[in-house]
């Protein structure tokens, strides 16, 4: 946004004005909710992670949409996130599509995958204070397809079980 100009600003938020969904790629930072001195020690919390998710909402249509581009809230669009993975880079940013690593990384990298995808339910859960209304999983290669349906070892079991299980507690109960 920073090296957009007036006219070209001005020409976005009328296009985004326009728009009747307005759908973000999640490759956010994950960790921003970790206390700072906490940062670099441990890995976030699945509420730190929906929190960090909020934080970065709050961040794109403050910062973004009302502060640079001058939309009033009653003109931006429904958000939804459009695709939502932990890739190589893990909780972090930049989140790396690939990459080689080691097979304790990859063991430490599947436990931050299967925790991202819990904060992201948590997050889609939140009562109040979010605006997005739903997010796509990208489930296609490794790290991503969590369900192992283009190679079963992509698969991570953890994440998978956390999708399923928000699914399954979502669902209205069967008809007697």
């Amino acid at each position: 946004m920073g090296r957009m100009n007036a006219a070209r600003k001005k020409s976005l938020a009328k296009y985004i004005r326009g728009l009747d969904v307005l759908s973000l790629s999640q490759y956010m930072d994950l960790t921003v909710a970790v206390p700072g001195d906490d940062r670099n020690d441990r890995m976030p919390s699945a509420e730190e992670i929906s929190q960090a998710l909020l934080l970065h909402e709050k961040d794109f249509r403050k910062n973004i949409l009302i502060g640079a581009l001058g939309l009033k809230d009653k003109e931006i669009p429904p958000l939804h996130i459009g695709e939502f993975g932990i890739g190589r880079g893990g909780l972090r940013h930049p989140n790396l599509w690939a990459g080689a690593a080691t097979a304790e990384q990859e063991k430490q990298l599947a436990r931050e995958i299967a925790r991202g995808h819990e904060g992201m339910l948590r997050y889609l859960a939140l009562p109040s204070g979010r605006t997005v209304k739903s997010a796509v999983l990208w489930v296609l290669g490794q790290h991503y397809d969590i369900f192992g349906w283009e190679k079963a070892s992509y698969g991570n079991a953890e994440a998978a079980a956390a999708i399923k299980g928000a699914l399954h507690a979502a669902a209205p109960p069967p008809k007697q």
